[in-house]
Protein backbone atom coordinates (compact mmCIF):
# COMPACT_ATOMS: atom_id res chain seq x y z
CA UNK A 1 0.00 0.00 0.00
CA UNK A 2 1.62 3.49 -0.69
CA UNK A 3 2.40 5.01 2.21
CA UNK A 4 0.78 8.51 0.96
CA UNK A 5 -0.39 8.22 -2.72
CA UNK A 6 -1.90 11.69 -2.62
CA UNK A 7 1.07 13.10 -2.18
CA UNK A 8 3.01 11.12 -4.02
CA UNK A 9 0.16 12.33 -7.16
CA UNK A 10 1.02 15.69 -6.33
CA UNK A 11 4.55 15.29 -6.78
CA UNK A 12 4.25 13.91 -9.69
CA UNK A 13 1.80 16.70 -11.36
CA UNK A 14 4.46 18.93 -10.12
CA UNK A 15 6.89 17.53 -12.76
CA UNK A 16 7.37 18.69 -16.24
CA UNK A 17 7.40 16.31 -19.49
CA UNK A 18 10.70 17.30 -20.58
CA UNK A 19 13.13 14.98 -21.61
CA UNK A 20 16.23 15.14 -18.71
CA UNK A 21 19.54 15.62 -20.52
CA UNK A 22 20.58 12.83 -18.11
CA UNK A 23 19.02 10.41 -20.52
CA UNK A 24 20.82 11.86 -23.22
CA UNK A 25 24.06 11.84 -21.71
CA UNK A 26 23.25 8.07 -21.58
CA UNK A 27 23.07 7.94 -25.36
CA UNK A 28 19.33 7.90 -25.28
CA UNK A 29 17.86 9.34 -28.55
CA UNK A 30 15.00 11.99 -28.51
CA UNK A 31 13.42 10.06 -30.47
CA UNK A 32 13.09 6.99 -27.95
CA UNK A 33 12.34 9.49 -25.36
CA UNK A 34 9.39 10.64 -27.78
CA UNK A 35 8.33 7.96 -29.10
CA UNK A 36 4.73 7.11 -28.07
CA UNK A 37 5.83 4.10 -26.66
CA UNK A 38 7.27 5.97 -23.64
CA UNK A 39 5.32 9.43 -23.48
CA UNK A 40 4.06 9.75 -20.24
CA UNK A 41 6.33 7.66 -18.33
CA UNK A 42 9.23 10.06 -18.59
CA UNK A 43 9.23 13.14 -16.34
CA UNK A 44 12.01 15.92 -15.34
CA UNK A 45 12.17 17.58 -11.74
CA UNK A 46 13.32 20.92 -10.95
CA UNK A 47 16.76 19.27 -9.83
CA UNK A 48 17.14 17.67 -13.65
CA UNK A 49 16.72 14.05 -12.60
CA UNK A 50 15.07 11.52 -15.01
CA UNK A 51 11.96 10.56 -12.71
CA UNK A 52 9.89 7.13 -13.54
CA UNK A 53 6.47 6.81 -11.96
CA UNK A 54 6.29 3.18 -10.30
CA UNK A 55 2.89 1.79 -10.20
CA UNK A 56 0.90 -1.01 -8.49
CA UNK A 57 -2.45 -2.71 -8.76
CA UNK A 58 -4.41 0.62 -7.13
CA UNK A 59 -2.21 2.98 -9.58
CA UNK A 60 0.53 5.33 -9.08
CA UNK A 61 2.67 4.09 -6.21
CA UNK A 62 6.01 6.02 -6.48
CA UNK A 63 8.64 8.18 -8.38
CA UNK A 64 12.16 6.41 -8.91
CA UNK A 65 14.65 9.64 -9.83
CA UNK A 66 18.19 8.73 -11.79
CA UNK A 67 20.89 11.35 -12.38
CA UNK A 68 24.20 10.92 -12.74
CA UNK A 69 26.07 8.94 -9.74
CA UNK A 70 22.46 9.33 -8.17
CA UNK A 71 19.41 6.78 -8.14
CA UNK A 72 16.50 7.56 -5.64
CA UNK A 73 13.00 6.31 -4.83
CA UNK A 74 11.21 9.03 -3.40
CA UNK A 75 10.19 8.82 0.45
CA UNK A 76 6.28 8.45 0.84
CA UNK A 77 5.71 6.19 -2.27
CA UNK A 78 5.93 2.58 -2.72
CA UNK A 79 8.81 0.60 -4.96
CA UNK A 80 6.39 -1.45 -7.65
CA UNK A 81 6.97 -1.50 -11.75
CA UNK A 82 7.83 1.34 -14.23
CA UNK A 83 5.73 0.83 -17.21
CA UNK A 84 5.99 2.29 -20.65
CA UNK A 85 2.97 2.53 -22.31
CA UNK A 86 0.98 -0.31 -23.13
CA UNK A 87 -0.81 -1.08 -26.27
CA UNK A 88 -3.54 -4.05 -27.33
CA UNK A 89 -0.88 -5.03 -30.01
CA UNK A 90 1.27 -5.79 -27.81
CA UNK A 91 3.14 -9.36 -28.44
CA UNK A 92 6.26 -8.89 -26.58
CA UNK A 93 6.86 -8.01 -22.49
CA UNK A 94 10.49 -6.68 -21.79
CA UNK A 95 11.83 -6.81 -18.34
CA UNK A 96 14.34 -4.75 -17.03
CA UNK A 97 16.33 -4.01 -14.02
CA UNK A 98 15.93 -0.46 -14.57
CA UNK A 99 13.71 2.17 -16.89
CA UNK A 100 16.91 3.33 -18.40
CA UNK A 101 17.62 -0.09 -19.54
CA UNK A 102 14.25 -0.24 -21.24
CA UNK A 103 14.86 2.79 -23.00
CA UNK A 104 18.53 1.38 -24.14
CA UNK A 105 16.62 -1.80 -25.12
CA UNK A 106 14.25 -0.09 -27.65
CA UNK A 107 16.82 1.98 -28.17
CA UNK A 108 18.86 -0.58 -30.05
CA UNK A 109 16.41 -3.47 -30.87
CA UNK A 110 13.68 -1.02 -31.76
CA UNK A 111 11.22 -4.13 -31.78
CA UNK A 112 7.40 -3.35 -32.82
CA UNK A 113 4.40 -4.53 -30.43
CA UNK A 114 7.02 -4.87 -27.51
CA UNK A 115 5.87 -3.08 -23.71
CA UNK A 116 8.89 -2.53 -21.09
CA UNK A 117 8.61 -3.04 -17.49
CA UNK A 118 11.09 -1.96 -14.79
CA UNK A 119 11.48 -3.19 -11.20
CA UNK A 120 14.17 -0.72 -10.29
CA UNK A 121 16.81 -2.49 -8.99
CA UNK A 122 16.21 -5.10 -5.91
CA UNK A 123 13.09 -6.95 -6.17
CA UNK A 124 10.31 -7.31 -3.13
CA UNK A 125 8.00 -9.78 -2.99
CA UNK A 126 5.02 -7.61 -4.22
CA UNK A 127 6.93 -6.33 -7.09
CA UNK A 128 6.98 -10.15 -8.00
CA UNK A 129 3.54 -10.50 -7.66
CA UNK A 130 2.73 -7.25 -10.01
CA UNK A 131 5.29 -8.33 -12.59
CA UNK A 132 3.35 -12.07 -12.37
CA UNK A 133 -0.14 -10.00 -13.04
CA UNK A 134 1.99 -7.88 -15.63
CA UNK A 135 2.58 -11.31 -17.96
CA UNK A 136 -0.67 -12.88 -17.38
CA UNK A 137 -1.59 -9.70 -18.77
CA UNK A 138 -0.03 -10.50 -22.11
CA UNK A 139 -1.66 -12.15 -25.03
CA UNK A 140 -1.64 -16.08 -25.23
CA UNK A 141 1.72 -16.93 -26.98
CA UNK A 142 3.60 -13.80 -25.63
CA UNK A 143 7.35 -13.40 -25.78
CA UNK A 144 8.60 -12.40 -22.21
CA UNK A 145 12.29 -11.25 -22.51
CA UNK A 146 14.44 -10.66 -19.58
CA UNK A 147 17.19 -8.07 -20.61
CA UNK A 148 18.61 -7.56 -17.04
CA UNK A 149 22.38 -7.18 -16.39
CA UNK A 150 25.03 -9.94 -17.62
CA UNK A 151 26.66 -10.56 -13.71
CA UNK A 152 24.99 -12.05 -10.63
CA UNK A 153 22.40 -10.57 -9.91
CA UNK A 154 21.08 -9.89 -13.54
CA UNK A 155 21.28 -13.74 -13.76
CA UNK A 156 19.16 -14.59 -10.76
CA UNK A 157 16.77 -12.19 -11.47
CA UNK A 158 16.75 -13.75 -15.26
Amino acid sequence: MVKDQSATLAQLQRLEHLFPAYLAERGIDAEVMTSRRFLGTIYTDPKANAVFPHINKEGLSGLELHNKGFKHFVAGGEKALWFSRVFASDTRLVVTESPIDALSYHQIKGEEHTRYVSFGGNMSDRQKELLQSAIQKMPENALIVAATDKDKAGDGFA
